[in-house]
C-alpha cells in the first residue's frame, strides 16, 4: 500500500503573527501547547476587533447621517411644534454595539485561558479560570487565582506573592470593572450610563453637519473607541508584568515589541 504523506502550510494574519511573538509554542512546555494556542488566538481576535471598531463606528455614523437627512423634514416639524423641547435622536447601531459586545466577551475568554496557562506553568495538575472571588473583603475578577497563589500554590515557586500582587493591581484598576460590563451586557442587557451614538437636534440643525453626531460614550465619559484601545494597552501591560515572572517559560523566544 502506498503511503500518502500530507504536508500543510498555514499563513496567518498580522494580528495573529503579533500574538505568536508572545505566545510562541517554543517558549512553553509541550503539555501547554493547546492553551498557548488558545491564548494566541483569542489575543489576535481581540486585536482584530479593537482595530476594526473605529471603522465600524465611522460606517455607522455615515448610516445615521443618511437617516437624519432622509427624515430632516419630520425632525423640523417636531421642533417647530415643540420649540422648547430638548430633542435628542439616538442611533441604535447594531454594528458598533455587536463589535463592543464581542470585544468584552473575547477579553473575558482570553483571561480565562490565560489563567489556565498561568496555573499550568506553576503546577501542571491545576486547571483554573479567571473566576471572581473575595480577596480582602473585595470581589475581584481573578480572585480565585489570587487566593490560590497566596494560600495553595506550590512553595517552590518563589514569586507567588509578587504574581498575586500584579493580578490584584490590574484587577482592581480595570479588569474587574470591564468584566462587570461584560456580565451586564451578557446577562442583564444594556450598561447603565452608556451613551449611544446620538445628535442634539438643536445643534445639528444650526448647520446640519455630520460632525454634530456624538460618538458612543462609556459611563465614565471615555469614547467607546478609546476605551477599547486602552483595554488592549492595559492587557498588554498585564501580560508583560505577569509572564516575565512565570516559571517554565523560555523568555528568549518571547518578544513584546508589537504596537497595539
Amino acid at each position: 500500500m502506498k503511503r500518502i504523506i500530507k504536508q500543510t502550510t498555514t499563513y496567518v494574519s498580522k494580528d495573529r503573527w503579533i500574538t505568536y511573538r508572545v505566545f510562541n509554542p517554543n517558549a512553553y512546555p509541550p503539555s501547554t501547547a493547546p492553551i498557548v494556542e488558545a491564548c494566541s488566538e483569542r489575543a489576535a481576535i481581540l486585536r482584530f476587533q479593537v482595530r476594526n471598531t473605529r471603522d465600524i463606528i465611522k460606517k455607522d455614523r455615515d448610516a445615521f447621517f443618511k437617516q437624519l437627512v432622509t427624515n430632516k423634514l419630520q425632525i423640523l416639524k417636531t421642533l417647530n411644534e415643540n420649540p422648547r423641547l430638548n430633542h435628542i435622536i439616538y442611533y441604535d447601531g447594531l454594528e458598533y454595539l455587536s463589535c463592543f459586545h464581542g470585544i468584552l466577551n473575547t477579553l473575558k475568554s482570553f483571561l480565562d485561558v490565560y489563567a489556565k496557562l498561568v496555573t499550568k506553568l506553576i503546577s501542571p495538575t491545576q486547571d483554573m479560570t479567571f473566576n471572581r472571588a473575595n480577596v480582602g473583603g473585595i470581589q475581584l475578577s481573578g480572585g480565585r487565582l489570587i487566593n490560590w497563589l497566596k494560600k495553595s500554590a506550590p512553595k517552590y515557586y518563589k514569586e507567588n506573592e509578587q504574581l498575586s500582587e500584579i493580578i490584584v493591581k490590574h484587577s482592581k484598576s480595570w479588569i474587574t470593572g470591564v468584566v462587570r460590563y461584560r456580565d451586564t451586557l451578557s446577562h442583564h442587557g444594556k450598561i447603565r450610563g452608556l451613551n449611544n451614538m446620538h445628535v442634539d437636534t438643536k445643534d445639528f440643525l444650526n448647520g446640519f453637519r455630520e460632525d454634530c453626531i456624538k460618538n458612543p460614550m462609556m459611563p465614565e465619559g471615555t469614547e467607546v473607541v478609546q476605551f477599547c484601545l486602552d483595554l488592549l494597552i492595559k492587557l498588554e501591560d498585564f501580560i508583560k508584568e505577569s509572564l516575565i515572572i512565570l516559571p517554565n517559560v523560555k523568555r528568549e523566544f518571547i518578544r513584546f515589541d508589537a504596537q497595539p
